[in-house]
């Protein structure tokens, strides 16, 4: 998990956090900013 905090926050500038309930899992969100592509 360090590495996936560090790629995601250094790496690709975004955030990463957690949330859990016993007996249901975890559910991991990582945003991080994303360009347009050029469209030529």
């Amino acid at each position: 998990m360090h590495l996936v905090y560090n790629l995601v926050t250094q790496g690709l500038n975004g955030s990463i956090s957690l949330s859990s309930e016993e007996g249901q899992g975890v559910e991991f969100v990582i945003i991080f900013p994303v360009k347009p592509a050029n469209s030529k």
